[in-house]
């Protein structure tokens, strides 16, 4: 690789450090360079890996069950082909190295996971390839213990830290109207407690009863009190209030659906036809 490159690898890779770093975690596990192979896409609730050409990588949770080593091979990895590395990564950031596969062929692997494939991803982007058993290769948003991000319908919310999601009123930043006491008999304030500290677009605001409350980009964090479980948006939509959506749910296409993709599967109609749920899209088949 020429002087040139290099140092354009090393501004991207600083340009995505840079989002990350308000947490002094984050910046000791994505410190130095990225594998040749590597490329670090932002996404709305964290940083996702994919391979040079921008194609989502995944890893294995039966190779858990075995450390330092791949559980999928033969038909396996025709389906899920491995990221073989060209070389040993010398001088990148921590975390990387390298699996020998039983053809001899080294595996790229980040914090000793091997990363695979998956063939249906037919463009960039896609993450098909995410299903019980694997999961997407990614560096989660780091948030502050009073919150979480789950997966809705919408797609992944920030949430409370026992999932209720979390709502603004009348968009996102500092000019959103205020909530009054009255207001707050329906729409309850994400607490901050005294010796939080804002990072990355987290921030704190002082309320005018002297509490703290959480913010997010500049708009203050309210629970509603319709919600009563983990992941309910029942009020989404009510008096221009909205839940914090860091990802939209991405909707599979019908061809990509496969049986090994399936979580769940729910009958309905007389045709035969079925709605089919999984980690990564909904769709329906005949």
């Amino acid at each position: 690789m020429d002087k040139g490159m290099k140092a354009l690898r090393r501004i991207a890779f600083g340009f995505a450090v840079c989002l990350v770093a308000s947490h002094p975690e984050a910046q000791a596990e994505t410190r130095g360079e990225l594998p040749a192979e590597i490329k670090l896409v932002m996404r709305g609730h964290g940083i996702q890996l994919t391979d040079a050409l921008g194609q989502s990588l995944y890893t294995s949770d039966a190779d858990l069950t075995k450390p330092g080593t791949s559980t999928c091979g033969d038909v396996c990895a025709e389906m899920r082909p491995p990221l073989i590395a060209k070389d040993t990564p010398i001088g990148v950031g921590d975390g990387w190295t390298v699996i020998i596969r039983k053809d001899g062929s080294l595996q790229l692997a980040y914090r000793g996971r091997p990363l695979y494939r998956y063939v249906r991803d037919s463009e960039p982007g896609a993450v098909f390839g995410a299903s019980e058993g694997w999961a997407l290769a990614f560096d989660p948003m780091v948030v502050p213990p009073e919150m979480s991000i789950v997966d809705t319908t919408m797609g992944k919310v920030l949430a409370a830290a026992d999932g209720k999601p979390l709502y603004t009123r009348g968009g996102e930043g500092p000019a959103a109207p205020a909530c009054d006491a009255v207001c707050e008999r329906t729409w309850r304030p994400l607490s901050a407690p005294w010796v939080a500290r804002s990072h990355g677009g987290f921030s704190i605001v002082a309320r005018r009863d002297g509490f703290h409350q959480w913010a997010y980009n500049g708009a203050a964090l309210y629970l509603y009190a319709g919600d009563g479980t983990r992941g309910d948006l029942n009020g989404h939509g009510r008096d221009d209030w909205r839940v914090l959506v860091i990802l939209a749910m991405r909707i599979k296409p019908l061809k990509a659906l496969d049986q090994d993709l399936l979580s769940s599967r729910t009958n309905f109609g007389r045709r035969g036809r079925s709605l089919i749920c999984s980690s990564s899209g909904i769709g329906i088949s005949f």
